[in-house]
């Protein structure tokens, strides 16, 4: 049960891993990386 849920999560992250590099490749967020530049 344990490996199962291990590799449902696994996908997970990759589904959400390449959604975010998707998402920053289209608009990259320029206004927080200012933001964190100040802290």
């Amino acid at each position: 049960v344990e490996g199962s849920a291990g590799a449902v999560n696994d996908v997970a992250n990759t589904m959400m891993q390449k959604f975010w590099d998707s998402a920053l490749a289209l608009e990259p967020p320029e206004d927080e990386f200012e933001t964190q530049r100040h802290y």
